[in-house]
């Protein structure tokens, strides 16, 4: 399933799941490595949290999310932290 990311962007640069909780769901990629611990207190000064899947759709926006954000990193020539 591909997602409208022109649609689904703040104006922030996250990635908005209106199909989340009852005010969306709003996702950003940090991507600098880190342990679980401090990722957690990096996602709750950010105002959120460590990402929780509630749904299949809400899983197949995410795979799409991080796909496509991967492939634009690559294009740009960023390294990329995934094995």
């Amino acid at each position: 399933m591909a997602w409208d990311w022109d649609a689904a962007v703040d104006q922030y640069g996250w990635a908005v799941f209106s199909k989340g909780s009852a005010n969306g769901s709003r996702y950003t990629i940090v991507d600098t490595p880190m342990t679980f611990y401090a990722g957690q207190e990096r996602c709750q000064r950010l105002g959120g949290h460590l990402v929780h899947v509630n749904s299949l759709r809400e899983q197949l926006f995410l795979e799409d999310f991080l796909k496509q954000s991967l492939h634009a990193a690559e294009r740009q020539g960023r390294e990329t932290f995934c094995s």
